[in-house]
């Protein structure tokens, strides 16, 4: 941190203001652990509920009308889980993001259809919107090997 004498506070001439270069800040591993962890949480968490409750998931997918139920679940909760511990492996970061930005896409299409009357679900549309936002940043910022 560097003392910059020209943010002085002007009633306080005495206190130098310490600033940081944003680069600096934003550079640290554990705030891109923390990233990571962040945009991982909701399909970690998603996955857990439907292994805690297989006949659940299954029916969620018979209901949004996905063929074999069972058998889509069960792939769901893999990419998930797969997509999710690829985010924290730097060589296949961007395939774990890209597994989960075209996952999101499509099951924000299946099940977040505000555009059929349900205003309930314009939000949720756009939360997984910017999800994919974030994780598409994630294969990007890889593939320029930041």
């Amino acid at each position: 941190m560097v003392a910059d004498q020209s943010l002085r506070c002007p009633w306080r001439p005495r206190v130098a203001t310490l600033t940081v270069a944003a680069p600096e800040l934003f550079a640290h591993e554990a705030l891109r652990l923390l990233g990571l962890a962040a945009l991982a949480s909701p399909f970690v968490a998603s996955a857990v509920v439907k292994l805690r409750d297989p006949a659940k998931a299954t029916a969620e997918m018979a209901r949004l009308g996905l063929r074999h139920p069972r058998a889509t679940a069960i792939a769901v909760v893999g990419l998930q889980l797969v997509g999710s511990a690829l985010l924290f492996v730097p060589a296949l970061d961007w395939i774990g993001a890209g597994l989960l930005a075209g996952f999101t896409a499509a099951a924000t299409l299946l099940a977040h259809r505000w555009w059929q009357g349900d205003p309930a679900q314009v939000m949720p549309f756009w939360e997984h919107v910017a999800l994919c936002g974030g994780l598409l940043l994630v294969a990007v910022l890889s593939a320029r090997g930041a």
